[in-house]
This record gives structure tokens, sequence and C-alpha cells, in this order.
């Protein structure tokens, strides 16, 4: 696997807002840390188009119902960026969202 071109892949989805499928089996991380080594490949490449730096960090998946869901066993970490900052009170597009869901501790 390289962590490259699976980051490519991921970025290219994400900038086009589509769902992004499963990894071709030549390019799917081996273990939790490749994953996060491809996530921080994704970083980068978001960054350099247009995401702006990581601001922040967030956690997911700390239920077992939303772990179960996802077919994973533990929570994951993620990044935030400059660029998905946003003030009180702005209004979100749906077009901006490939699958949006609204946290509920947010909610």
């Amino acid at each position: 696997m390289t962590a490259q071109a699976a980051a490519a892949l991921v970025a290219d989805a994400r900038l086009a807002r589509r769902k992004l499928g499963a990894l071709p089996q030549a390019l799917r991380p081996v273990d939790e840390s490749a994953a996060y080594t491809v996530q921080d490949e994704v970083s980068v490449l978001l960054g350099e188009k247009g995401f702006g730096a990581v601001i922040g960090y967030k956690i997911g998946c700390t239920t077992i119902a939303m772990q179960k869901y996802l077919g994973i066993d533990h929570p994951c970490a993620g990044y935030m960026y400059a660029a998905s900052l946003r003030k009180d009170g702005t209004t979100l597009a749906r077009k901006d969202f490939v699958r949006p869901g609204v946290e509920c501790e947010i909610a």
C-alpha cells in the first residue's frame, strides 16, 4: 500500500463532494497506524487545496452503536480545518455536504 496513492483517492472524493467507496485492495491500510498515515497524507493534500491549516481535532465513533454501524471497535480521531470554521448563526448549504448529519452533542 502506498499512503500517498490512497490519500489521493480520499482527498479527490472529499474535494469533489462525492461518496468514497472502499479503497482498492492494494491501497487499503493494513492496520490502524497505516490508516492514520493515510489520514496525515490526506490532510496535506486538503491543506494545499484550500482547506487551510489544521485548527483542531475531533473524535468520532465514540458509541458502541456507531462503531457497530461502521464495523469498527474503537473511537477514531480526525482533523478540523480552518476553512470549515463557521461563526454562530451561519447558514450551511446542503450542496456542500455528501452525507450530512448532526452529532448528538452538537444538536
